[in-house]
């Protein structure tokens, strides 16, 4: 005899995905991912910023070589504030906007890092970051 699936089994089901992905702003992810030389970028997978004037954050592990990097939260309407090239092996940063009245909750954003002008090799990051 088969089984079938009662309401409350898939609602719970649907409640157990839907929550977790609903929260994933506020969840570090794991990054690695190649920073372009000569000032390029690289860029992490996207999250959910659910809470808009709250500032990500993220932990670096390692950056490649003897070499730190700068990094920023990115989204199609706007971009963060830089951090600066501080990001180096075993820091941690908050991720701020300009100005974060202007952020809007449940907007797509992503960890944008960039290289010096002058750093003529590419440089692997890894790390977790959340963007609540």
């Amino acid at each position: 005899m088969r089984k079938r699936w009662t309401i409350p089994a898939v609602l719970a089901v649907g409640l157990a995905f839907g929550t977790s992905a609903a929260w994933g702003g506020t969840g570090n992810q794991a990054y690695d991912t190649t920073v372009a030389s000569f000032g390029g970028y690289g860029y992490t997978g996207y999250q959910t910023k659910f809470y808009g004037d709250v500032p990500g954050y993220m932990n670096s592990y390692t950056v490649g070589g003897n070499y730190s990097v700068s990094a920023r939260l990115n989204a199609s309407d706007w971009v963060g504030a830089w951090t600066g090239y501080v990001v180096d092996d075993g820091t941690n940063h908050y991720l701020n906007h300009r100005d974060l009245s202007v952020v809007q909750d449940s907007w797509s954003v992503r960890l944008q890092f960039t290289n010096r002008y002058e750093t003529t090799v590419q440089v692997q990051v890894d790390g977790t970051w959340r963007s609540n």
